[in-house]
């Protein structure tokens, strides 16, 4: 339990919603989801903190954590890399090589969305 006074998800149960979401990428032509909104973190990742986790559909998901980094790493059993903010996204080689990215259209404010657009161009973004 890591001294958390709450369970932590655990690891079996994030690598099977992460593979139930990499079928679905699959026979959608998705070659990366960017996951931004919290309660989708808390699914993926098993944490709340402020970051963007990328799940390619072949490699390892990484949880690139802007806040709480340590406790991040405690409580996410995903790798988990420190960022100052979105744009470095663009150093992860899956993400960066990856036309169409699966993104929380849904709930995504417009001003977040055309900042994605600006800074990751030539990209087609599905929800």
């Amino acid at each position: 339990m890591q001294g958390w006074p709450f369970e932590l998800t655990p690891e079996q149960e994030i690598s099977s919603r992460i593979g139930a979401l990499r079928r679905r990428m699959e026979l959608e032509g998705v070659e990366v989801v960017l996951v931004l909104q919290n309660v989708d973190l808390f699914y993926f990742a098993g944490t709340l903190q402020r970051g963007y986790l990328v799940i390619p559909l072949e490699e390892e998901p990484v949880f690139f954590v802007q806040q709480d980094y340590g406790r991040a790493k405690g409580e996410s059993p995903l790798k988990v890399e420190k960022v100052k903010g979105l744009g470095e996204l663009e150093d992860f080689r899956p993400f960066r090589v990856a036309r169409r990215v699966g993104v929380e259209l849904d709930v995504l404010p417009v001003s977040l969305f055309r900042k994605m657009e600006r800074t990751f161009g030539g990209k087609e973004w599905v929800d």
